[in-house]
């Protein structure tokens, strides 16, 4: 009976032992496909990208149903390529592609990060004064251009809108015109979704005031003279003299200021003034005793 049972014991350590090492040899299914490199970590915009397996052999690759919207895998012998369309979306997104060959796979991890807002550049205005008949308008460009999502905001009192045209990818910034000696700037607000913002700096240069003498010099006889001047738009210019006995009148049309004098023996100083919107300009008149 002894004989019986150790010969019953040594065929079941038998058995046990050839279970166990059958246990530890992997299977075909569980080997891990080596990659060799794997550049698929994308921005928002069109993208591709490849992996590389290390291995001689053709691999097959298999987008998962979570990228198949957006993404595109092909495979050319060891390489699958990989190409996204641009995410305009509000969140990054991600899926994996199954990449086989030799009996072993691996899934690799392919990401894109949502878009940047992208806005070009500043706007600069001239100072075109709130007397015409329009205000001045300036456009600015944005990217990606095709984003329905968006709206455009100011605050302060001279922007009059900002109007986003999605057609196009731009945003109009109408603005009133700067009838005061000061420069001015501000801020514009772009804004996609909830969160995604880019401001433009908006700036307007001062009014000014152009007249083309400081001075004139006149004889005993007195006479007249012809000054030219210029503002912005259409504001209307105050002429005015301090004494008596310079006379003057203005063109708005041809934008001229008529200066003159009455004859005298005695030498004398005198003004004009020219205004427009609160910006003065002197001219200062001499008129001689002598011829």
């Amino acid at each position: 009976m002894k004989n019986i049972f150790y010969i019953a014991s040594a065929l079941l350590g038998v058995l046990v032992s050839a279970s166990a090492c059958n246990n530890d040899t992997p299977t075909a299914e569980t080997k891990i496909l080596e990659i060799e490199s794997a550049k698929v970590s994308f921005g928002w915009d069109v993208s591709t990208g490849e992996i590389i397996a290390a291995t001689e052999s053709d691999v097959t690759a298999t987008l998962d149903e979570s990228g198949t919207s957006w993404c595109e895998v092909s495979q050319s012998g060891n390489t699958v390529t990989v190409t996204v369309e641009q995410n305009s979306g509000k969140q990054s997104r991600h899926t994996f592609v199954t990449i086989s060959a030799d009996g072993r796979s691996r899934d690799v991890a392919i990401s894109q990060a949502m878009f940047t807002l992208s806005v070009d550049g500043a706007l600069e205005f001239n100072c075109l004064d709130s007397d015409s008949v329009f205000a001045d308008s300036r456009a600015i460009s944005y990217s990606p251009a095709n984003l329905t999502d968006i709206s455009g905001s100011e605050e302060c009192e001279w922007i009059r809108s900002v109007n986003v045209d999605t057609t196009t990818g731009t945003a109009t910034v109408i603005a009133d015109g700067n009838d005061t000696a000061t420069a001015r700037s501000a801020e514009v607000t772009l804004t996609y979704g909830v969160d995604r913002k880019e401001t433009v700096t908006v700036t307007q240069g001062v009014f000014d005031l152009f007249v083309e003498a400081s001075s004139l010099t006149f004889g005993r006889d007195g006479g007249s003279e012809t000054v030219a001047f210029d503002r912005p738009g259409t504001s209307t210019i105050n002429v005015t003299s301090n004494v008596a006995w310079i006379s003057v009148s203005k063109n708005e049309t041809e934008k001229t200021i008529s200066i003159s004098t009455q004859a005298t023996s005695e030498s004398r100083v005198g003004r004009v003034t020219v205004e427009c919107n609160g910006i003065t300009k002197d001219i200062s008149v001499t008129q001689s005793r002598l011829q």
